[in-house]
Parts: C-alpha cells; structure tokens; sequence
C-alpha cells in the first residue's frame, strides 16, 4: 500500500471510508433475518464436512471451499451462524482493502476512487451478513489479480485454484491469467527470447492451480465417475431450475449497474482507452478487463439473474471506473485552460466530488429504494423448524424439503429436491427415515408441469401410508399461504 502522509487528503478520504464502511457492515451484521436457502445449503454442507457424513447433507453441484470456511468455527466450539457472519464481515473489508491496493498499484488515485464506489455499494453491502459465497470467491480472485501484480504466477493459480473451489463461475480467473501472459508476450517486441520465462510463467500458473484443483476432480472421478460432474450439474440446476422466477429480462443488469452507482458507467471510458492505448501489454489492465468482459457476458447470457450474482464483477468495473475518470481529468483540465479557467486541485475536487456522491447516492439506495430489512420467523414456522431440535445424529434420517432444518436440528437430514425427483429420493432412503417435513413453499411449480402433478400425488401418498403430526401454515413475505406438513413413518 502506498504510503500516505496524514496531511494529504487521501489519508483522510481513506480512513473515512474504511471506518464508514466497519462500523455500518458491524451494524448490519447484528439485522436478525431469516437464514437464506443457501446459507442452510452452506451449514448443511459444513456440518457433513467436520461431523464425517454424520450431520447435514451434501449437495455436489456447490463447490466445497466456502463450506470449509463456514464449518471451521462450528468445529473449534463457536456458534456456526455467527462465526459465518464474522467471516463475511471480515471477507468484505478485506475486499475493500484488496480493491484499494489493486488500483493504486495500477495508478494513483484509482484505488482511492474505486473505494469510493465500493464502500457502500448497495449489492455488496447488503450481502455482507449472509453466509454465502459471492464476496469470499471475490475476494480470492482480487488476490489473484493481486499475485499478478507481483509476478508471483504459482500464487496467481493456487487463489485461482480456491476461487473457482469456492465458486465456479470464478475459473475465469485462471482462462484470465493465463491469456494475459500470452497477451503481454505476443506484443513483446523480444518475445522470441522471451517465450522460455512465459512458458516458465504458465508452468508456474498451471502447477498453483492444481495443488487444489486436482485432487478435487480426482474425488469427483471416484465418487461420481466424471471429473466435471458437480460442475455439469451446477449448469442445469442454474439454467433450469425455477428459471422463469428469476428471468428479468436481458437488461436486468445494466439497470442494476445504474441503480447500484452512476459513476460505473466510466468503466467504459476504461475499456476504450485500453484499446485506444494498447494497455494490454500491462498485465494489470488485463485482469480487470478480461475477466469483466468474460464475467459480464455469462451473467447477461445466463437466463437466471439476480443481483447478488453479479458481486464479483464489481470491484473490476470500480477500479476501471476510477481509471476512467482519472483519464479524463487532463482532458479536462486542457479545456477549461484553453478557456481561461483556474484548475488548481482540480483533480483533488473531482476525486472528493465522486467519493462524497458515491456515499450519498448508495445511502440513499439503502434507505429508500433497498432498505435492510430483518425479518422474523412466523410462530408456526419456528415450530416447525423446533420439531427435532431434540434429536440426535444416531436416529433415523428426516427427509425434508426445508434445509433451513441444517440451524435446528442435528437429526441426519436428506433433501427431498425438487418435485420432479421426490420419488426417487423417498424411494432410495424410505427405510432408513424416521420422519418426512414438508413445506409447500420450498420448491414451486409451474401449473400444469411434472412439478405440480408430483407434488399433489407426493403429499397424497404422505397422507396414505404415515401418520401425520404436524399440520400448520405461515403466510410469506408476498401474501402466499404456505402449508407445513410432519408425517412420522
């Protein structure tokens, strides 16, 4: 980190910002909200992990790292859902820190700037106290950019080996790296007396990336005959699983990009002057570009679309951003000169100028259009949770379609899935269950679909060969009113 003085403005702008940024995440961390449906998936997967297959349930298409994370407090003693918490607290400050660093190693200022962005960006902010794997992945790929940076390639791969084991789509940082050393040779002009350290360089690269990577795919060839199969299965779940829920349209994230802070749209000033002034012969303007290019175009093409999926591409576009507007500043210095207008520290007040904005605009998101809000379990919905929170890893398995269960009960658990596969799941672990939970909002269906048609015959056959125990309902957050169900075998 470059060394600031405490009489130069950025001294100020920067702990202004990091404090702000602590002490609102510290805040939000304390919103009691209702565990989402994949921070269950993630302790459920934490607790098979550190328990040996005991607790919990695994789901294969879900790479593995952000479980180990999760489960390491459950393992040494400490509550899991607050120690998933303090994780992601400490995950997005160092996000900001990591984003700080990157863009003032690239150019002064633009670290500073894109801090500015990213301090209170609404989409980053607001996932800050949900145990989910958008903003660890990032994390781990802003290391990679970092390792660039430095040169040290078999660091680039292993963080490229955990960000992708943390989330998938994050592979593209490998694909990135490995095309920015091509990229950066092929415009050598010794490039060939220089093929031998960037073959070196890639050699490096690939072998960091394996430490990991490799003994992963070897586990998936032995549990599930193909290398490839979590991440095969994690495509279809993601382009077919309750997808006209979540189909926004093809410009849902450029409104989003808008809405989250305006001042992005200068990420575009960057990638003209990246082309305009061959920067890709720097390896640190190809890790923002090619990865944000690759990351853009699979979430606009990917029919199912929601915001928080669209976290790792941030801190690229922010530092671009700040790249942007820095680029523009001498041009527009030399026009204000040409017509007679002082520019003393003009750069100084349009740097404070974006920052200020940027910190107005996104509180103004959070308290008016995005608020945080926490919500509570309804009466009913807690008893149903509560049903087994006296039960033992030795009793039978509950199979259910709620893995919320993962935070109540340390029952063994197996996931029903989706309607289209209820049979077959009940078919496999009927003799080695000792109750079946159900809530009917958990998996919805399109009428008049294999979906439905399951669902009423599924729960007409609950009715016909186990004894029910427990039958209420909630209302959800849009009005619906939905059936909870406990049949005892």
């Amino acid at each position: 980190m470059r060394e600031i003085r405490k009489k130069d403005y950025r001294f100020w702008f920067l702990s202004f910002l990091l404090i702000l940024a602590l002490v609102s995440r510290i805040l939000y961390a304390f919103f009691n909200d209702i565990l989402w449906w994949d921070e269950s998936i993630y302790i459920g997967m934490a607790k098979f992990i550190y328990s040996g297959g005991v607790l919990g349930f695994w789901e294969m298409f879900r790479p593995p790292v952000m479980s180990f994370i999760v489960g390491f407090g459950w393992f040494i003693g400490l509550d899991i859902r607050s120690w998933g918490i303090f994780a992601e607290l400490a995950m997005g400050m160092s996000l900001l820190v990591l984003v700080y660093v990157i863009g003032e190693k690239i150019k002064k200022d633009a670290g500073l700037i894109a801090m500015g962005i990213m301090a209170l960006l609404p989409s980053v902010f607001l996932h800050g106290n949900k145990i989910l794997s958008g903003i660890p992945s990032t994390v781990l790929a802003l290391l990679v950019v970092w390792s660039v940076l430095k040169r040290r390639w078999f660091f680039a791969g292993i963080f490229s080996s955990l960000a992708f084991l943390t989330r998938f789509p994050q592979g593209v940082l490998i694909a990135s790296v490995f095309t920015s050393i091509i990229i950066v040779w092929l415009n050598s002009e010794k490039r060939m007396k220089e093929w031998k350290p960037a073959l070196k360089n890639i050699i490096l690269l690939i072998g960091g990336f394996l430490v990991f990577t490799l003994p992963y795919l070897i586990i998936n060839t032995i549990q599930y005959d193909h290398p490839l199969q979590p991440m095969i299965n994690a495509s279809i779940v993601i382009n077919e699983a309750a997808v006209w829920i979540y189909d926004y349209g093809n410009l849902f994230y450029l409104k989003e990009l808008l809405l989250q802070n305006i001042f992005i749209i200068f990420a575009v000033v960057a990638l003209c002057v990246y082309f305009y002034e061959r920067k890709w012969k720097d390896h640190g303007w190809n890790m923002l570009v090619i990865p944000s290019v690759i990351l853009l175009g699979y979430f606009f093409w990917l029919p199912h679309k929601e915001f928080r999926y669209f976290i790792p591409a941030y801190p690229y576009l922010a530092i671009m951003a700040g790249l942007g507007i820095l680029w523009l500043v001498p041009v527009l210095k030399a026009r204000l000169k040409a017509k007679k207008i002082k520019v003393d520290n003009l750069e100084k007040y349009i740097i404070a100028g974006v920052i200020i904005i940027s910190v107005l605009m996104n509180l103004f998101v959070l308290a008016f259009i995005s608020p945080p809000s926490a919500q509570e379990l309804d009466e009913n919905r807690k008893e149903f949770l509560m049903f087994f929170n006296e039960s033992t890893p030795k009793e039978k398995m509950l199979i259910t379609t709620t893995v919320l269960y993962t935070s109540y009960t340390n029952k063994p658990l197996v996931f029903l899935g989706g309607w289209e596969y209820c049979y077959d799941v009940y078919g496999r672990f009927e003799y080695k269950s000792s109750h079946i939970s159900i809530d009917l909002c958990d998996h919805p269906c399109q009428e008049n679909t294999i979906c439905s048609e399951n669902r009423e015959t599924f729960i007409e056959k609950m009715n016909r060969e186990n004894r029910l125990l427990f039958n209420s309902s909630y209302e959800r957050y849009d009005g619906a009113v939905c059936p909870l169900l406990i049949w005892e075998r």
